[in-house]
C-alpha cells in the first residue's frame, strides 16, 4: 500500500511544473534505538511480565507526546521531577510549576531549576542517555508580561492506579525533526542509512517511578534516533523544476523509505507538502 502511495505520488509529478511548485525533496524518518521494541506494534505484544510502558508519538511538526501505562497490579507513583525528555540541544523537565501573579501592570513566572547531572548519578542512568546528561544543569525559565492572574499547579507527584495511563507529556519540541527541519535542510543531506553511533540526533525520555508506595525508585529509559535524512534538490530546466526524478533518487537510495515505522516526507515549495506515517513508538521494561 506505501509502495502503491510512492508511485501515484511519483505520476503526480510526471508533467512539467511552474518553477514556483517544488524545488527540493527531503526525507526523514525515526527508529528506537531497541530495534527489537521498534518492531512493537501494540500494547498486547508486550511481555506479561512488564511493570512499566510508554507510548511516543512525535507530530509532524516535530513535537512529542509521552503517555505512561502502569501494567502492574500495584499503584504506581512517577516522579515528574526526575522524569525529562533529554536531547543533545536540551533537556525538558516533565514538573515544571508555575505560579503567575499579578502586578500592576506585569505578571512573572518562575520554573524550576534541576541538575539534571544529579539525577543521573542518583538514578544510575545507562546507554546513549548517560553521555547526554552527565554534567547538564537545567535551569528554571522566567518571563514576563501582561496578563490576568492564574494561578497553574503543578502536580510532582503522580499516582496510577494498577492498569491505568495517564499523559505524561505533550507537545514538546524536538528540534531536528519534523517538516520544518527538512524544511530548512539547506545542506543537502543525503544520508540513508545512520546506526544510532553516527546519528547526530539522539533523544531521550527517562522516568523515575515507584512500586512499592515511594520506598524506592527505578529509572525506566527509551532511547530514539534519526536513522535516515536526504534532500535532493529538484532539476530545473527554464522555468520548470522535475520533482519526479528527485522522488525517484530518493527510493533509490532507501527502497524501505515507506516501510519505515515513522517518516515524513516534504516537497519544499511556496506551500508545504508532506506525506506522513506516525505511529507511536512503544517501549516497556
Amino acid at each position: 500500500m506505501r509502495i502503491l502511495l510512492f508511485f501515484i505520488v511519483c505520476m503526480s509529478f510526471i508533467s512539467c511544473t511552474s518553477s514556483r511548485y517544488v524545488n527540493h525533496v527531503s526525507y526523514q524518518s525515526v527508529r528506537m534505538i531497541d530495534e527489537k521494541k521498534h518492531a512493537l506494534s501494540s500494547l498486547r505484544d508486550i511481555p506479561p511480565t512488564a511493570t512499566i510502558a510508554i507510548c511516543t508519538s512525535i507530530s509532524e511538526e516535530g513535537t512529542v507526546d509521552v503517555h505512561v501505562y502502569n501494567l502492574s497490579d500495584s499503584t504506581m507513583t512517577i516522579d515528574r521531577a526526575q522524569s525529562f525528555l533529554v536531547t543533545i540541544g536540551g533537556q525538558h523537565v516533565f514538573y515544571n510549576p508555575e505560579i503567575t501573579s499579578r502586578t500592576t501592570s506585569q505578571t512573572s513566572s518562575k520554573g524550576l531549576s534541576v541538575n539534571v547531572g544529579a539525577v543521573t548519578g542518583a538514578l544510575g542512568l545507562t546507554g546513549p542517555l548517560q553521555g547526554l546528561l552527565n554534567g547538564v544543569n537545567v535551569g528554571g525559565s522566567k518571563g514576563v508580561g501582561s496578563a490576568t492572574t492564574t494561578y497553574n499547579i503543578d502536580q510532582q507527584i503522580v499516582h496510577l492506579a494498577p492498569h491505568s495511563h495517564m499523559r505524561l507529556a505533550e507537545d514538546i519540541y524536538l528540534g531536528d525533526v519534523g517538516m520544518n527541519a527538512l524544511a530548512s535542510d539547506r545542506n543537502n543531506t543525503q544520508i540513508a542509512t545512520i546506526s544510532p553511533n553516527d546519528s547526530k540526533y539522539i533523544f531521550g525520555i527517562c522516568i523515575a517511578y515507584s512500586v512499592d508506595r515511594q520506598k524506592s525508585y527505578k529509572n525506566f529509559e527509551s532511547a530514539y534516533y534519526i536513522n535516515s535524512w536526504i534532500t535532493i534538490p529538484v532539476r530545473q530546466d527554464r522555468k520548470f523544476y522535475y520533482p519526479n526524478e528527485a522522488l525517484r533518487q530518493l527510493y533509490g537510495m532507501k527502497p524501505d523509505a515507506l516501510q519505515e515505522k515513522f517518516y515524513l516526507m516534504y516537497f519544499g515549495r511556496n506551500r508545504k507538502m508532506g506525506y506522513v506515517n506516525l505511529p507511536a513508538f512503544i517501549d516497556y521494561k
